[in-house]
């Protein structure tokens, strides 16, 4: 056994070396660690520096996918009806091509830097929806903010709205589960991503109502953000809020996160 974990350790620190690619101060700074610290090393190592884990998340996830979903190919858009300037043009076919970024559109655009009226909109966004309502924040903090989101969502989820809520497992270890109990007995969704515990975290801040109204950008759910908290204060972000086709692209970055996050009985 010490004679297999010494093979694994030595190949490790090769892996480090000459598979990962990194830069040579960190490679270095990692081969040091896996010498000085034996075994804790390796393990600091699989959670915060390997690239490996991370490429067997991003696989697993293409494969989960592709399983449900056909993906679609990249189509180049159609931009000589718009006054786009030759950069522009190229940035939008890069986008579409690499990223399978789509070109979208919107009819309303709103821009709030601070908390206060960015929730007050959102959570007459949410007292409004009809059909159903995608959220899916880094972090989700069990404050006053954060437990009248869960009081709003179960109202709406009672109403018959279905209610999909998503958030970081990492980032909500202080956010306990009964804090979303509410919402569950409502018959509403949460779901915490967990992806093996490596450092390929779900920043994302993403809000959709009835397919129509969407929300991106910086601002999570805490009373931090509006500048109830003792010490990160006052709190400057960014959120925009959107109305029209562009919330569809936002339909779609949800459910596929949705669909590698859910267990299958759960679907």
């Amino acid at each position: 056994m010490k004679t297999l974990l010494l093979v694994i350790y030595i190949l490790m620190i090769l892996c480090v070396i000459f598979l990962e690619r990194k830069s040579p101060t960190e490679a270095i700074l990692w081969v040091l660690i896996l010498i000085c610290l034996p075994y804790a090393g390796m393990v600091l190592y699989l959670i915060f520096g390997s690239t490996i884990a991370i490429k067997i998340t991003a696989y697993a996830r293409k494969k989960r996918l592709h399983n449900h979903m056909d993906p679609a190919p990249a189509v180049l858009p159609e931009l000589s009806p718009f006054p786009l300037s030759e950069e522009d043009k190229q940035v939008i076919w890069f986008n579409t091509a690499y990223n399978q970024s789509r070109l979208t559109c919107y009819e309303e655009l709103r821009i709030y830097t601070a908390g206060e009226p960015h929730y007050r909109q959102l959570f007459a966004d949410i007292a409004a929806a009809k059909d159903c309502i995608y959220i899916e924040f880094y972090t989700i903090h069990p404050d006053l903010v954060g437990k009248a989101l869960v009081d709003a969502l179960a109202q709406k989820a009672r109403e018959g709205v279905r209610v999909l809520v998503m958030c970081d497992f990492i980032a909500n270890m202080g956010t306990p589960p009964k804090m979303f109990r509410p919402l569950k007995e409502a018959g509403g969704s949460v779901v915490r991503v967990k992806p093996f515990l490596t450092h390929y975290r779900s920043h994302r801040k993403i809000v959709v109502i009835d397919h129509r109204i969407s929300y991106i950008g910086g601002m999570n759910i805490g009373r931090k953000y509006v500048n109830l908290d003792q010490v990160k204060t006052p709190w400057r972000d960014t959120q925009v809020r959107l109305v029209g086709p562009c919330a569809e692209i936002l339909d779609e970055y949800f459910l596929t996160d949705w669909l590698c996050s859910v267990h299958r009985r759960d679907r």
